[in-house]
């Protein structure tokens, strides 16, 4: 493929259990790419089943960023890692590779393509130790509704059981009286490459039944053996990395809180809840391509996503070759 200007860095996005890192891998072999990781549970190291992270065999093929990068307790934040995912992007280009941006996190997504400035905000323990005593008398419904009432489009990303993120949510709102959600999106320096936004698209029925048949597979696979491991070395259960969908759910039929036989249904339901919601911001973007993704191989789905890039790479762009920052194509309303 022969342009004149930057070529365009891609994302391939989509619902839990959409076959993103499929068509990642197949765009990086066609487009001599590097995949970075957009997916906020694969960061962490030994949480390896229930992340459905990249096979080994996948990670041969193509180099991966961003995946086993944080310890399990370790704190890791969508400001942190935006800030490693430009030294990513920076890196890959500085190669003369083709940036693959491949996950399911809004949040980061949303960060990097806009170049939003994260800024957070210190503890405030006052309020926070008052936040933590409501939850006990009020329960952790009681306080989702009020972060539903402040702050919408954060509660949307949350999930209600979510303790952690409600808390810290409701802390900022009423530390400054600003909701969470509009704190990690001031702007800032604005992107800083081309980049063009792919979703994949499945039949609500279809993707429910990958939802399930990637449940039944991961459990079948060691998922309780593998949080059994974990615990046994040291890894706490109020590790970040047990929030993660299918890892709770087991700890809460070890604490007795959900039946053993319950548990393949309880994950399959709380995972599509998680697809719902991740949609929910997918199609509040704008500009977002979506990609027909209902029974299509990964290959095919790749063949046209290289279509479409070459058409932006041969119209969009200005001459840099040693990789300076260009203005994105990627313009969406605040």
């Amino acid at each position: 493929m022969t342009c004149s200007g930057i070529p365009a860095s891609i994302v391939v996005t989509g619902p839990t259990a959409s076959g993103k890192t499929a068509v990642a891998v197949e765009l990086a072999q066609r487009l001599s790419g590097e995949v970075i990781n957009a997916d906020s549970s694969q960061v962490y190291r030994k949480f390896d089943i229930g992340t459905a992270k990249p096979t080994p065999d996948e990670q041969r093929k193509v180099r991966f960023h961003l995946v086993d990068c944080a310890d399990p307790d370790e704190a890791f934040n969508a400001a942190r890692w935006k800030e490693a995912a430009e030294c990513a992007v920076d890196a890959i280009r500085r190669r003369a590779r083709r940036v693959i941006v491949c996950g399911g996190t809004g949040l980061y997504i949303r960060a990097l393509v806009r170049g939003w400035s994260l800024g957070s905000l210190p503890a405030v323990p006052e309020i926070r130790a008052a936040l933590h005593h409501e939850m006990q008398q009020r329960g952790a419904a009681d306080l989702y509704q009020e972060l539903e009432r402040v702050d919408p489009d954060t509660a949307r990303t949350v999930h209600p059981n979510n303790r952690v993120r409600v808390e810290r949510a409701l802390e900022v709102f009423r530390a400054t009286g600003v909701p969470l959600s509009m704190r990690q999106f001031a702007p800032g320096g604005g992107p800083r490459t081309k980049w063009v936004v792919f979703g994949l698209d499945l039949d609500r029925e279809c993707l429910y039944r990958r939802i399930q048949d990637r449940v039944e597979a991961m459990l079948a696979r060691g998922l309780v053996a593998e949080i059994d491991l974990l615990l046994a070395s040291g890894v706490h259960a109020s590790a970040a990395g047990f929030r993660s969908l299918g890892y709770r759910e087991i700890l809460q039929v070890k604490e007795g809180l959900i039946a053993e036989s319950a548990l393949a249904e309880t994950i399959t339901r709380n995972t599509r809840r998680y697809a719902r919601r991740q949609l929910t911001w997918l199609r509040a973007e704008p500009e977002l391509i979506w990609i027909t993704a209902d029974g299509r191989s990964a290959a095919d789905i790749a063949d046209e996503i290289v279509r479409r890039v070459e058409r932006t790479d041969s119209v969009d762009g200005t001459d840099n070759s040693e990789g300076a920052a260009v203005t994105s194509s990627y313009q969406i309303p605040a």
